[in-house]
């Protein structure tokens, strides 16, 4: 079954729609309350939105702490990793297009030790690559293992949506002027993590049919156990939710990695029987390519300098 965590069509009751349309109808002929006046004064801009989130521009996190924290990540895992764009699942996925989600699930040692592995190296050099080309894509990135001080407004679930948002409306012009008449502004200010993404789920929809927005949520394995792991669960159920969502003109793509086997998101009915994972310890080697550490052997640059290139080129860019 689905998580239903945020439901975000909305359900009518019966026994009630009478009476709710008759007071909808008089506070209309009413017009806005007070209160509704000052949320519409109080949000009328992408910029007054972005306030309101209190998400620092540093928080925003679109890979510099990857590249700070690389030398950290072991060689053999970066090339494992470098790999990934040549697995059939996953050129099945960037080739695809329509909307679609993934699951990569890595094989790592090191994922309660530091925040970075060769999987959110991955991650980040996609987002990075796709955001080169704004005539097709949208990229949007949240690395989890970045996100785990509970007092910061960046992290969970809320925090996922939160910077979600905010990327979005640095890459495009979007309207919010109606974000009041249709959401409390008192939850959004809160984080109430149903209003953020109902209010990400509008800014969505105003993408041009063309363009392709790519949602990664890298590192979920930091968020299970913790008490940001439903919040998280919620997020990404939503998120291939709107992948399914045939009102949303723009092709969605979900990425979601996780640098171990993952039991939180391994278990959604999306990605349950398989066929929409990548399993890295299955993984297929290139021809002549080596995943151990020996030393002494020649090897490539790690990371890979062309790896933007490569990525493009998977892409039909």
């Amino acid at each position: 079954m689905v998580l239903q965590c945020i439901n975000i069509e909305g359900e009518v009751n019966i026994d009630v729609w009478q009476e709710s349309s008759l007071t909808t109808l008089i506070q209309t002929l009413q017009g806005p309350s007070d209160q509704e006046r000052a949320e519409r004064r109080r949000l009328t801009s992408p910029s007054d939105l972005s306030t309101m989130l209190t998400v620092r521009d540093w928080e925003l996190d679109v890979g510099l702490h990857v590249q700070i924290r690389k030398h950290l990540i072991p060689v053999s895992e970066g090339y494992k990793a470098e790999s990934i764009l040549v697995q059939p699942a996953f050129r099945g996925f960037a080739q695809d297009h329509k909307s679609c989600s993934l699951l990569i699930q890595g094989d790592t040692k090191i994922a309660r030790i530091t925040p970075i592995s060769g999987v959110t190296l991955f991650s980040s050099t996609l987002y990075h690559s796709l955001a080169a080309h704004p005539t097709r894509f949208r990229p949007l990135v949240f690395f989890c293992g970045n996100h785990t001080f509970e007092t910061v407004p960046s992290s969970g679930g809320a925090g996922i949506f939160r910077c979600l948002i905010l990327q979005l409306l640095q890459l495009e012009k979007l309207a919010t002027s109606d974000i009041p008449r249709f959401f409390n502004v008192q939850k959004i200010e809160e984080g109430d993590m149903e209003a953020l993404c109902k209010v990400f789920i509008l800014l969505v929809k105003q993408l041009r049919g063309d363009l392709t927005l790519f949602c990664i949520i890298d590192g979920v394995n930091y968020y299970e156990n913790t008490p940001f792991e439903y919040g998280m669960r919620c997020a990404v159920d939503a998120l291939i939710n709107m992948a399914e969502d045939h009102d949303i003109e723009a092709a969605v793509k979900v990425l979601v990695t996780s640098v171990i086997p993952t039991q939180a998101i391994g278990t959604h009915p999306n990605f349950e029987s398989g066929l929409h994972v990548l399993e890295m310890a299955e993984m297929e080697k290139n021809e002549g390519e080596d995943f151990a550490d020996d030393e002494g052997e020649k090897r490539p640059p790690f990371p890979d300098p062309t790896m933007g290139i490569r990525i493009a080129e998977t892409f039909g860019l």
